[in-house]
């Protein structure tokens, strides 16, 4: 049997499931995945459930893991942001405190020359 025949066959089978069945709806959509593995002569290697468990378990790990780190990067941004707009604050308000600083001298001398 060729390749062209099994991908005809599974086309009759999947048809002949129907979309309304589960089956006929699963291999209706894994059909493109079949056909590329057929082509590319890759024999189907069925995962066992404790290896599923073990690959979700890792790829849950890894995603958690990438998340931590985010958000520990995310937290030091936020931390120096903060730090920078507090010295850019405090440089505003020390100039503020300056010139008003500056101009109640100015008052004073003018009250005292009108005095």
């Amino acid at each position: 049997m060729t390749k062209a025949d099994e991908l005809k066959r599974l086309d009759k089978f999947i048809a002949s499931l129907g979309p309304n069945t589960y089956l006929g709806a699963w291999l209706a959509y894994c059909r493109s995945s079949v056909e590329r593995d057929i082509l590319s002569d890759l024999h189907p290697t069925p995962m066992l459930p404790a290896e599923a468990v073990r690959l979700a378990q890792s790829i849950v790990k890894d995603a958690e893991d990438k998340a931590h780190r985010l958000v520990a990067s995310a937290e030091q941004d936020a931390a120096r942001r903060r730090d920078d707009m507090t010295k850019q604050l405090r440089l505003r308000l020390d100039g503020v405190l300056r010139t008003l600083s500056d101009q109640s001298s100015e008052l004073v001398t003018l009250s005292q020359r009108l005095t």
